[in-house]
This record gives structure tokens, sequence and C-alpha cells, in this order.
């Protein structure tokens, strides 16, 4: 999914404040809108691959946080 966000991020379908901030060098993403948006953007472009539910991508984000990955906090 964050490949795509970034994509929607360019060209415009992500908004800065309303879907995503940054805070320094970091990006902080609205979960429950970016993922709204990102179905929209999934049926209309009629990607490959499944959507997951929000409880599944907030598993992987707390997986990717406890191996210290690129997910630095959560709120």
């Amino acid at each position: 999914m964050q490949q795509h966000l970034a994509v929607m991020a360019e060209t415009g379908r992500l908004n800065l404040d309303s879907h995503y901030t940054f805070r320094d060098q970091d990006i902080a993403i609205r979960l429950d809108s970016c993922l709204a948006e990102f179905r929209r953007f999934h049926r209309e472009t009629q990607l490959d691959g499944e959507i997951l539910d929000k409880g599944a991508y907030q598993k992987q984000i707390r997986e990717n946080q406890e191996r210290n990955g690129y997910v630095l906090a959560t709120s």
C-alpha cells in the first residue's frame, strides 16, 4: 500500500494536512482517511492485489515498528 500512497500523494489524490503531514524528516499518515482514498483508488484503477482491513494494516504497522523498520511511532 505504501508505494501506492506515494503515487497518490504525487498526483494530488492525497492532500497534505488532511491525509498526511511532515514532522521534521518523517511523514505521518492518517490511516483512516488514507485507507478510504486507497480503496477508491484501487477500485478506479483496477489494481491487482487484495485490500486488507484496517486491523490488518494496523498489525503490519505494529510488526514493522517492533522490528525497528520504517515505522517510528504510532498514535
